[in-house]
């Protein structure tokens, strides 16, 4: 084993770094008041988030050359108040700025929402160059988190722990003791075997190879965890056992851990805590039509205790809905899927249901074996969790992997060149490809590359992102009067919606179930179409079915509990109610998930031909 040298980043020589300076003594005092305050007390940094906001607004009214800078700590400002699509947002102007202290700032809060976005992958691209830069004193620490947490995300373990120690090193003499909790607490994602592996490496290696002492302490510890595991999880006194139950889970790549039941863990058999990025909110995003489709399968009673205030959202209630059957719960993973689920667990989930991105899952998966709490995952984990012989796999897989919505979409897109348009987690696009996040280069300008698509003489142009996405895709491609090249559009799943909207460039549509609605539509389905005043697509499809899947879980008859051993039987009970659930969906022809865990599916494709749209008879008003 040896210790891989941190990356430095050094400028290009023809880079010139823009220095930030007030304008006036008046700007300069009102900034400087804020960042003493931002200084001595790092948790009220989100509170100060109202005044740097009215702040950066004025100092870009007047061109003052602190706007920047300011900027740089509004954004960090969104990231501490748990909002990385904020962050990211504000960020941006920043990171296409010139170079200099609001840049390097700028990259490190869009880094930091790409991971709590679930872009751990792009976070790495992002952060890593930043390493060795002069920048602020306050982002180091966040640098390095962000450095350690991506890496675990990534399963990149050897590198999290190389970042770990120049977290540990970089930190000033008055904050190491806060440094070394706050190492430790990042490190508890590590696999304990893991941990004892790298422990021993090191203690066979060279003197000037080894960890420092405090990172071999943390890395004992974690070590230390699982061999106490391991001895609990044994035979044992059968009367001790009976006295502090537990349950045997798989985690640490295999491995088994016992899970103690805290004192404030609940099971409520009426609440359904849904887990998803609500960060980005807004009617029409993913998250919303999510909610609201499962708001009307579980009516949720808007004054319901379990409706989550606390890194979370309140369910939007539809019209019409009476008081409460179940509880729908509706927490932000925006603060961190860990905490999200812990929030949940802690408020009484019977059932949770989240996963809606990919990296989501993966930790979702895990965290319901570690847990033992029957889960719905919306997109299959891309590296399951390896169960112990014998071990009951605790979730169920909702909807399709990200891998099979792309092969369904280029299977019935026109042969020929072909670019994407993929959504806002996914890797930096290539050459021919853009995100749904693309924004002009210059005022008034296109987002998407449509001149570069003309050149490559494009056919079809695939969009994986929602319905917001292909809407502003046609706007951009909407063809001058005379022109040839007509693009043909081929919408996934997320953006199904766009079937009913007249585009003037042909379309191919995928289809799943009874999605997109034409001539059979369920009576909730018309109850949803009312409230939400527009046609359902696959997201808020795939929130009627997680919430039908829920129901059929959580018929109610059981007891609410705060007992360890009652809870255990309830999950039990719920779990195994979970993987027989069956219903009427929306997004399959399939009943629930069977004997495989996995509800399928099979696609199909609408073609929309230019200047037209689906008219079904209920979609035309009174």
């Amino acid at each position: 084993m040896a210790l891989v040298a941190l990356p430095v980043c050094r400028r290009a020589a023809d880079e010139r770094p823009i220095a930030a300076l007030a304008s006036t003594p008046e700007s300069e005092a009102e900034f400087g008041a804020i960042v003493q305050e931002w200084s001595r007390d790092p948790k009220a940094r989100a509170l100060l988030r109202p005044r740097l906001a009215v702040l950066v607004a004025k100092l870009g009214k007047s061109g003052d050359g602190l706007e920047p800078l300011a900027r740089a700590y509004l954004a960090v400002a969104w990231l501490d108040e748990g909002v990385p699509a904020a962050a990211e947002a504000t960020a941006r102007p920043l990171v296409e700025g010139p170079p200099g202290v609001p840049a390097d700032l700028g990259t490190l809060v869009k880094g930091a929402a790409a991971r709590r976005l679930g872009r751990s992958a792009e976070a790495l691209t992002l952060l890593r160059p930043l390493v060795g830069k002069i920048i602020d004193p306050f982002a180091q620490p966040l640098l390095y988190e962000e450095l350690v947490e991506a890496c675990l995300d990534e399963g990149r373990y050897e590198d999290a722990i190389v970042y770990a120690e120049g977290w540990l090193r970089s930190a000033p003499a008055a904050d190491q003791g806060a440094t070394r909790a706050a190492v430790a607490r990042v490190l508890t994602r590590l696999p304990s075997k893991v941990a004892a592996e790298l422990w021993e490496q090191n203690r066979i290696a060279a003197p000037e190879l080894r960890y420092s002492p405090d990172l071999l302490m943390i890395l004992q510890d974690r070590a230390d965890q699982g061999e106490s595991a391991s001895l609990d999880a044994g035979e044992g006194d059968a009367k001790e056992k009976d006295k502090e139950p537990k349950v045997t889970t798989t985690v640490d790549a295999g491995y088994a851990m016992p899970v103690d039941l805290g004192p404030t863990t609940r099971f409520d058999p009426r609440a359904v805590a849904f887990l998803l990025p609500t960060s980005q909110s807004g009617q029409g995003t993913p998250s919303a039509s999510i909610t609201r489709a499962a708001s009307v399968v579980l009516e949720p009673s808007l004054t319901s205790p379990f409706a989550s205030k606390d890194g979370g959202v309140d369910a939007p209630a539809p019209k019409g809905v009476g008081s409460a059957k179940h509880r729908l719960g509706i927490f932000d993973t925006g603060i961190g899927v860990t905490k999200a689920f812990e929030l949940a667990e802690k408020q009484g989930a019977g059932v949770v249901v989240g996963g809606l991105i990919e990296s989501e899952a993966d930790t979702l998966a895990l965290l319901a074996q570690q847990r033992r709490v029957p889960t719905i995952l919306l997109r299959p984990p891309r590296t399951p969790p390896i169960l112990a012989p014998g071990e009951q796999r605790h979730y169920v897989v909702l909807g399709p992997s990200l891998a099979a919505e792309l092969a369904w979409t280029l299977g019935v897109a026109p042969a020929g060149v072909i670019a994407r348009v993929e959504p806002v987690y996914a890797p930096p696009p290539k050459e021919l490809d853009a995100r749904c996040d693309a924004s002009p280069k210059v005022a008034g300008g296109l987002s998407f590359p449509v001149d570069l698509w003309r050149e490559k003489k494009v056919v079809a142009i695939v969009i994986l992102g929602d319905s917001r996405c292909a809407e502003r895709v046609a706007e951009d491609l909407k063809p001058k009067a005379g022109a040839t090249w007509k693009p043909t559009l081929v919408l996934g799943l997320g953006a199904m919606e766009q079937a009913y909207s007249v585009f003037e460039l042909p379309r191919v549509v995928i289809g799943v179930g009874l999605l997109p609605m034409v001539d059979v539509i369920p009576p909730l389905a018309r109850l949803l179409i009312q409230d939400q005043g527009s046609p359902i697509g696959y997201f808020g499809g795939l929130g009627h079915d997680a919430a039908t899947l829920a129901l059929s879980a959580l018929p109610g008859d059981l007891l609410e509990t705060t007992d360890p051993p009652l809870i255990q039987k309830n999950r039990a009970t719920t779990l195994s109610r979970l993987l027989a659930a069956t219903g009427e969906l929306w997004t399959t022809s399939d009943k629930g998930p069977g004997t495989t865990g996995q509800v399928g599916r099979v696609p199909s494709a609408k073609n929309v031909a230019a200047g037209h749209a689906l008219h079904p008879s209920w979609l035309a008003k009174p």
